[in-house]
């Protein structure tokens, strides 16, 4: 047995000791999800968990994460980003991700997006995280360009490696606010960070030659 298999045999052990122990329920959930990957597994031993304390936000929130990411169930996804809201406002990541949820799968709600993007910068400043997809919601959903450069400048600074927030500001400043050189510059150390992040149109664009 190598590690992974060693945790899951004691988590079984302990779950038939005390099937009530909802801490194990989610930690072994955890355990299903990252090292397994069982989702559907990992699923049932977080509801076991809430079932057995409905106030425990962690497995909401997990187990939110877990149905927008591996399962594809948005609206019950939503849902239990809101529960772990409601029992712990001061979420950043919740709050985050599920502004992200929002936007990609909830068009109609774009205005609560905006404010949940707000309550994770306002909950964890330095959520960077947070900062680059608030961002990139104004330059895509707003005409306040210079609020959102205002953002991914605040992500780069606390991330200086942070190259997808170098792509997203190239992309404000070359399509919103007219400054090519500027974007270029951004384009090159986004691509430099990140070579996967290379496109030849751009760098065509760009006039680049690697």
């Amino acid at each position: 047995f190598n590690e992974s298999d060693n945790a899951r045999k004691h988590h079984e052990i302990a779950l038939r000791i005390d099937p009530n122990n909802y801490f194990s329920h989610y930690n072994f959930a955890m355990l299903l999800e990252n090292q397994f990957y069982e989702f559907e597994n990992a699923r049932k031993h977080h509801e076991e968990a809430i079932r057995i304390n409905p106030l425990l936000y962690q497995s909401h929130y997990n187990l939110a994460l877990l149905l927008e990411k591996h399962l594809g169930e948005y609206e019950l996804s939503k849902k239990h980003y809101e529960e772990a809201i409601r029992l712990d406002s001061e979420l950043s990541d919740a709050h985050n991700n599920l502004a992200n949820l929002l936007v990609s799968h909830f068009p109609e709600l774009r205005n609560d997006a905006r404010k949940h993007f707000e309550e994770a910068i306002r909950t964890k400043w330095d959520n960077f995280n947070a900062h680059n997809n608030y961002a990139l919601f104004l330059r895509e959903n707003t005409n306040e360009f210079d609020k959102s450069k205002k953002h991914f400048e605040i992500a780069i600074n606390m991330n200086p490696d942070f190259a997808e927030a170098y792509l997203n500001l190239s992309g404000l400043l070359c399509l919103k606010l007219d400054s090519k050189e500027e974007a270029k510059v951004n384009y090159i150390k986004a691509t430099n960070l990140k070579p996967s992040l290379i496109n030849t149109k751009l760098d065509q664009y760009f006039e680049i030659l690697r």
